[in-house]
């Protein structure tokens, strides 16, 4: 899993005050009106009195509550969960029996998932929405798993898309008053969003997996690694396997160290990088280690000593670098290759 800076996103700014703008313009006055409406009951009861104590809470920090990170935890009340999600698909919610108990007309729309409505962000308009975020995120790799493209890209009428999924990190359908909430958004893969993640739970009292825009398994030391007998072994004879594993640090304190183990068990990291990339891997130690040596021994017989050490360098160089850019540029498999190299002590 690898950390989104946003100080390293140059139109971040940007992104903030056109999300600001857009959650001024076409949320918060229904936020404020859902208040003034829900307070007419709430005297009725203590549920309802705490429901509209939450959203007067966001609505008091106005359009910073959905571009500010530290927001994200404030307003998750773990006491009044049970009340505003579905205890399956086909049940409604306490807070909706409460309305309908209240005689309160047209509840649905005092619902927060109708209040905070992705929907609307996902439609957008013509200068806010899903795709127009994505693009100006510039984000074109999964940060959960590092192995697809996100691809943006523009269509024939000049509208810009995008291939990525955009995760909720809290999953609305568990936190709907961060459905909107811009540090909530991450761009992913649709195997990482639709087929892993879903919506089981990341917090619990405590973060349970890596959150991209805080940490990452780089900064915890955490590595790819191979068997060096079992490479070798392949490297001979391709019938013999190999699995590329985690390496975690045993000096990593518990909690990060659970929250690593959470982030590969809930993203099935172990299991699509354990053989899925092994011709990736052989071809790249190859193609480094074996092919230069071929073709350097053919020319080396018409260079004199100096010419030749120059010339090695040079083609060992040249051999490595398409690798080393694919780590500095963040590409697909980027740490993988940055690991794998660094275990064999290639540079």
């Amino acid at each position: 899993m690898i950390k989104i800076d946003d100080r390293k996103i140059k139109a971040f700014s940007t992104i903030k005050r056109k999300h600001e703008e857009w959650y001024e313009n076409n949320i918060y006055s229904n936020l404020k009106k859902s208040i003034d409406d829900l307070e007419k009951y709430s005297h009725h009861d203590k549920n309802l009195e705490v429901y509209v104590k939450i959203l007067k809470k966001i609505e008091k920090r106005s359009k910073e509550y959905v571009t500010d990170k530290k927001f994200l935890k404030i307003f998750y009340h773990e006491a009044f969960q049970e009340w505003i999600t579905n205890s399956s698909k086909k049940s409604i919610s306490k807070l909706e029996k409460l309305f309908q108990r209240l005689n309160i007309p047209e509840y649905s729309k005092y619902l927060p998932h109708k209040i905070f409505n992705y929907d609307q962000f996902t439609k957008g308009d013509k200068n806010w929405g899903r795709h127009q975020l994505l693009n100006m995120l510039g984000i074109e790799v999964c940060p959960y798993c590092q192995r697809n493209y996100i691809t943006n890209y523009e269509t024939n009428d000049g509208l810009k898309k995008t291939t990525a999924d955009l995760d909720h990190f809290y999953p609305k359908s568990l936190f709907p008053f961060l459905a909107l909430s811009l540090y909530n958004f991450i761009p992913s893969c649709q195997v990482c969003n639709s087929r892993f993640k879903l919506d089981k739970k990341v917090y619990k009292k405590k973060l349970l997996v890596i959150y991209p825009y805080s940490e990452s398994f780089e900064e915890y030391n955490v590595k790819f690694q191979v068997s060096s007998e079992e490479i070798i072994n392949n490297l001979l004879n391709e019938s013999f396997d190999f699995y590329v594993r985690f390496n975690i640090p045993h000096i990593l304190e518990i909690k990060k160290r659970d929250r690593v183990l959470s982030s590969i068990n809930m993203f099935g990291l172990d299991l699509v990088y354990k053989k899925s990339h092994n011709n990736y891997i052989r071809n790249m130690l190859k193609n480094i280690e074996y092919y230069p040596d071929t073709h350097i021994k053919d020319i080396c017989k018409i260079l004199n000593g100096d010419q030749k050490r120059i010339y090695i360098n040079k083609v060992k160089e040249l051999a490595l670098k398409p690798y080393l850019f694919k780590h500095e540029n963040n590409e697909p498999l980027g740490k993988l290759t940055k690991d794998i190299l660094n275990q064999f002590t290639i540079k």
